[in-house]
């Protein structure tokens, strides 16, 4: 797990983590794989699923976005809130009015 902007690592598990902190009475959990942050490689749902799975609240993926079908796929998913998109906008592989479109 990496902290202060990405710019240490804790060397703790983030499901660990978790765990301890799953009764802090947080309202939702962004959960960014940085590994995939700004990659467009589809965002780490497995490891998402396992975070929303111990989480005592909802959480948005981060982290990996490329397409339309992720969203549709986060959609699917158990305690997912949302889905942060940035770079796949920001370089036109995901039109706005599309993501309108699937939002209804």
């Amino acid at each position: 797990m990496s902290i202060s902007g990405w710019r240490e690592n804790s060397n703790q598990l983030t499901l660990d983590y978790l765990k301890e902190v799953n009764d802090y009475g947080v309202s939702r959990l962004i959960f960014t794989d940085i590994n995939r942050d700004g990659m467009k490689q589809s965002p780490n749902f497995d490891e998402t699923s396992k975070v929303a799975e111990i989480s005592n609240c909802p959480v948005v993926i981060s982290g990996g976005v490329s397409s339309i079908d992720d969203i549709k796929k986060a959609k699917n998913l158990n305690n997912i809130e949302g889905i942060i998109v940035g770079k796949a906008i920001y370089d036109g592989d995901i039109k706005l009015d599309e993501l309108v479109k699937e939002d209804a």
